[in-house]
């Protein structure tokens, strides 16, 4: 009697467990897929407003987005002057079959501890990001300014950097111990929110 009463409520619970699980396939945020983070950047951009993704928080760039998390200020926003931009230069690299893109960027609303990097993919690969170094810091406390370095370098089988490519500003509310240098995923970073831009176009002079 007791046997059948335990054995009848573990086949609950596995089939409590499997429902669960099941339940949140493609919409949970915490569905880590790149199908699904591809959605959240899509959204972020399509709707103007920040989208939670997994362990990541994905907002519009260069725009004060709606649906900013609580815990910042009004008014937080990244603005990269890529916006409305045609082109960018990329300037060929010496090191590597890549070309070196530097990207301007200013937050607003984050405290002075975060930390920030770009990172770059093609936008028509869905290939890894690439994430530069920490850039250095311009503009007082209040107001800062970055111009972040990083390369971008060909796409698996292809010859050259890719024609367009897309950016994400990754912060970091706190110091993060080590930033991987490529990720499949924005989330797999580390980082606690990501700034998207559009798709943007390079100019490769040299290459």
């Amino acid at each position: 009697m007791h046997a059948q009463r335990y054995l009848g409520l573990t086949v609950a619970m596995l089939g409590w467990f499997a429902a669960a699980c099941a339940g949140g396939s493609g919409s949970s945020g915490f569905d880590i897929s790149p199908s699904a983070e591809r959605a959240a950047i899509a959204e972020a951009l399509g709707q103007s407003r920040c989208v939670e993704s997994a362990t990541l928080t994905v907002c519009p760039a260069d725009e004060i987005p709606g649906d900013i998390p609580s815990d910042l200020p009004g008014g937080t926003r990244i603005d990269t002057g890529v916006a409305g931009s045609e082109t960018l230069p990329c300037l060929a690299s010496d090191a590597t079959t890549g070309c070196d893109l530097t990207v301007p960027f200013a937050p607003q609303g984050f405290p002075a501890s975060a930390e920030f990097r770009i990172a770059v993919r093609g936008a028509n690969d869905g290939g890894q990001w690439t994430i530069s170094a920490e850039p250095q810091r311009d503009g007082t406390t209040s107001n800062p300014s970055f111009d972040a370095a990083v390369t971008v370098g060909p796409a698996p089988g292809e010859p050259s950097p890719p024609a367009d490519v897309q950016l994400a500003v990754l912060v970091f509310l706190e110091p993060p111990t080590t930033v991987p240098a490529t990720v499949g995923l924005l989330a797999d970073s580390g980082a606690d929110f990501a700034f998207v831009t559009p798709q943007v176009t390079l100019t490769t002079p040299g290459l």
